[in-house]
């Protein structure tokens, strides 16, 4: 960046210069406006408490793939927190996130008896998302009939897979086989 008559590489001349660029489109100095969403369909907005303490939970050697850890989160302002609850409104509505916040990132990590495990490593405020939103969805889970979400606390992966092939012998009047190998070792 050049300052005068010289070349300086210092970055915090370089922010300085930037900042004084950027204060303009960020108005600073001026009094924050009051958000006004309007309706969103379909459901709340996760408030910036929930967003906050949610990120704050996270642990300190907590993975962070895109290069941001989730208790960095819990330092954004009540406004900053209050549209991120909205945006993650937003993904819900329109039924998906947007195709830069979609990457995931795939670790095989070595299984003790051999071979390798696939770990989905999910960028951070996905993560941030899908921990506030637990609780309603084990809430869900828990009051659905029979077995149909296999990943409910207390069920096997199989449980509502085999009630659903029980069902099928039982209304076809057909002979089924089944083998079932190595399934607790891939699950």
């Amino acid at each position: 960046m050049k300052v005068g008559d010289q070349w300086v590489y210092s970055p915090v001349e370089v922010l300085a210069k930037h900042r004084a660029i950027w204060s303009k489109w960020w108005q600073e100095g001026m009094e924050p406006q009051p958000l006004d969403i309007g309706s969103v369909p379909l459901g709340d907005i996760l408030c910036p408490i929930t967003i906050r303490g949610v990120a704050g939970g996270f642990k300190k050697v907590t993975a962070c793939n895109d290069g941001h850890h989730p208790r960095q989160f819990k330092g954004l302002s009540d406004s900053a927190l209050t549209c991120l609850g909205l945006l993650f409104r937003l993904f819900e509505v329109n039924g998906q996130w947007p195709t830069v916040e979609r990457a995931v990132i795939v670790a095989l990590i070595p299984k003790t008896d051999g071979g390798l495990r696939p770990i989905a490593l999910f960028r951070t405020a996905y993560r941030i998302y899908a921990k506030a939103q637990a609780r309603s969805v084990r809430k869900w889970a828990a009051a659905l009939p029979d077995a149909q979400c296999n990943n409910s606390k207390g069920r096997w992966v199989g449980d509502s897979t085999w009630r659903a092939q029980v069902r099928a012998v039982t209304q076809s009047h057909k002979h089924h086989i089944e083998f079932l190998l190595d399934v607790k070792k891939a699950f």
